[in-house]
């Protein structure tokens, strides 16, 4: 079979469930860690209204004394990376 004619095959899986999150502020603090090509962390910190330190609290959105439920949706990327370098390959 040509590959053009090949349909990507995933099972997939969705829905919604609740959680209890896990807040640890601290994390907002990983966007000012260098790594590669950004020795002063992500250019976004502290400049971008989305981005810490302006960034808003999950506790200031949502109330967190009622119930939180999370949205998802599971996506073989495995698959997908092995049938986009069958149809593109280098």
């Amino acid at each position: 079979m040509d590959i053009s004619q090949a349909k990507f095959k995933t099972t997939l899986s969705r829905g919604w469930i609740q959680v209890c999150p896990v807040i640890n502020h601290s994390v907002r603090g990983l966007c000012a860690k260098p790594y590669h090509g950004h020795p002063k962390g992500c250019p976004n910190f502290a400049k971008k209204k989305g981005c810490p330190p302006s960034a808003a609290l999950i506790e200031t959105i949502f109330d967190l004394t009622k119930p939180v439920y999370a949205i998802y949706h599971c996506f073989n990327l495995k698959g997908h990376a092995e049938w986009m370098k069958q149809k593109h390959p280098q």
